[in-house]
């Protein structure tokens, strides 16, 4: 007779919530509707792959009163990947709709239903009762087959939608000074920490180690209250919020060749007079509302005259501000390389570090120390 743990505990409490939020998902009415649904299903699936194991792992009180829900959940393993993909593609772009060749997604788990169909599915109560009792549903070949290609469908997918997230990134700073604005916290939650539960999950099939079990238990346990949290703490999320910027070109622009030698003066002044570089929460649209230029003129005048995006062409401007800042002689005293990177406009230390030395080819830190060196050895004695 097998006892509850608390790795149990943590089962049935990271099954209730998955559960909970993806019901709280579907029939949530504002906001984007199929992004929501996407998410939901992918929670549901993995709520579900949850229930299957708990039935395997009680099997001795279920196989009588219900032999014929196992092994139900063990097909949702291949809607986890499909339903990440698409949910990552619905969060960054605007107005995605579901097109009759997403169907060929659902091919795998279809397949998947047909196939334990004539394994399990459509035995009787007696012969799946003998199959469950005696542990004979799958030979050992078949069972390590049937979870190698499913760990490699997911990991495709998963790699997919890594790499839809970091083309986005790429684009993203065209419209944003600061990185970590528009770095979509959620999705990062959502896709990398489900990744790891499932690279571990992987290792754990590969090379088992001592509590490797309740470290995953653990991590998808802290996941499941992560992302309630996270939600509770930005319905915006699910609800009528703006959807990602989706770059664009500049075709069609309206924008003519007399009229942009005029705007790159306007912005030249301006950020001379005006250092609007220092505010940290800058963004394309807000610098063209003070500037009274559209944010498509403005994106376009950017990357056109001043060859490059606006994230790099904001930090630019910071960078010589640090530089001024960290050249004074009461910075050498008083100042911290903190305070310097707040007053230059930044608000995180490794942007602002990354970015220094990418402009200057050294860090904050040393260009100071540099700048006080060459200062003493030119006093007069």
């Amino acid at each position: 007779m097998k006892h509850i743990t608390i790795s149990d505990v943590l089962r049935f409490i990271s099954i209730f919530q998955f559960l909970l939020f993806s019901f709280f998902l579907i029939f949530y009415k504002r906001g984007n509707s199929l992004r929501n649904k996407l998410l939901a299903v992918f929670l549901l699936s993995k709520a579900l792959c949850y229930i299957d194991f708990i039935l395997f792992r009680f099997r001795v009180y279920f196989i009588d009163a219900c032999p014929h829900i196992f092994l139900l959940g063990y097909h949702f393993e291949l809607l986890l990947g499909p339903a990440l993909l698409l949910y990552t593609k619905s969060f960054l772009v605007p107005r995605l709709k579901f097109r009759p060749i997403d169907s060929l997604h659902l091919l795998p788990f279809i397949s998947h239903i047909i196939y334990l169909s004539s394994k399990f599915h459509l035995h009787s109560t007696v012969f799946k009762k003998k199959l469950l009792i005696n542990n004979r549903i799958f030979s050992p070949l078949e069972y390590r087959l049937n979870e190698s290609l499913i760990y490699l469908h997911f990991i495709i997918y998963a790699v997919i939608a890594i790499i839809i997230l970091y083309k986005y990134r790429l684009k993203v700073k065209s419209f944003y000074s600061t990185i970590e604005k528009t770095s979509l916290i959620w999705l990062n939650i959502i896709l990398f920490g489900f990744l790891f539960i499932w690279l571990l999950a992987l290792s754990n099939t590969i090379y088992w180690w001592p509590l490797q079990w309740d470290l995953l238990v653990l991590s998808i346990f802290i996941y499941a209250n992560l992302i309630v949290f996270w939600g509770l703490q930005q319905p915006e999320l699910f609800g009528s919020a703006k959807d990602a910027v989706v770059v664009q070109k500049y075709i069609k622009s309206s924008l003519k060749e007399k009229d942009k030698d005029r705007y790159v003066n306007k912005i030249k002044n301006f950020m001379q007079t005006q250092t609007p570089y220092l505010d940290p929460n800058i963004t394309l649209t807000s610098f063209a509302n003070q500037l009274s230029i559209s944010p498509h003129h403005l994106s376009q005048l950017i990357n056109e005259r001043f060859q490059c995006n606006f994230y790099d062409f904001i930090n630019e401007h910071r960078i010589e501000e640090a530089k001024q800042l960290l050249t004074r002689p009461q910075s050498h005293r008083k100042v911290t390389v903190l305070e310097i990177l707040y007053a230059a406009g930044f608000n995180s230390k490794s942007v602002f570090n990354t970015a220094f030395k990418k402009y200057v080819g050294m860090t904050p830190t040393r260009f100071r120390n540099r700048t006080q060196n060459n200062s003493t050895y030119n006093k007069p004695f």
